[in-house]
């Protein structure tokens, strides 16, 4: 019954239009930074992208942009201003394969912190306490600098769900040195 929920028209037509906003939103931040640097308030005060902009900017973050945040306490910057440097440069952005995503799970970094938060979990599925096919979930990515609350243990059946409808994904593109770290790691194992 709950996998008839996940695959209805209604829920793809939903998450359709939620993919349409949200990649409208960094677009328009994308456009807002280009202009200049934006303090919070700048930021705040733009229709439709409200209190949540910050996930916004570290999807940006994770599509190769370098946005930077500075703390401000002038009155009224609301606290902090964010500045475009610049997308990756070409020659530092390198695209993730499968195979190099692939190799990540096989890392010792990615296996003891699965293994971490697992344990901090019970060895339960969050939402239906099963034991069986366990899998942790991103809830943001930062390869290598994950932390642990930015993690949860799935069943594989809850975990698909969570793909299937919340657009989190593996980052399309990293700097070569995390490339190369972990081709090294998963090759030490």
């Amino acid at each position: 019954m709950a996998n008839d929920y996940y695959r209805s028209s209604v829920l793809e037509e939903s998450r359709d239009r939620w993919w349409k906003d949200r990649t409208g939103r960094q677009n328009r931040i994308l456009q807002m930074l280009k202009e200049g640097t934006k303090t919070t308030n700048n930021l705040l005060a733009e229709k439709g992208l409200g209190h949540r902009f910050s996930c916004e900017i570290q999807a940006l973050r994770e599509r190769g942009y370098v946005i930077h945040r500075h703390i401000c306490l002038e009155v009224g910057a609301g606290g902090a201003i964010y500045e475009l440097v610049y997308p990756l440069p070409e020659k530092e952005r390198k695209r993730i394969t499968s195979a190099i995503k692939s190799l990540y799970y096989e890392t010792d970094h990615w296996r003891h912190l699965s293994q971490e938060r697992k344990a901090f979990d019970g060895y339960r599925c969050t939402l239906c306490k099963s034991a069986e096919q366990l899998e942790t979930h991103h809830w943001k990515y930062s390869l290598f600098n994950e932390r642990l609350m930015e993690l949860q243990t799935f069943c594989s059946a809850h975990h698909k769900a969570i793909h299937s409808v919340s657009k989190i994904a593996f980052p399309s593109y990293a700097t070569e040195d995390v490339i190369k770290r972990i081709t090294a790691e998963a090759e030490a194992f």
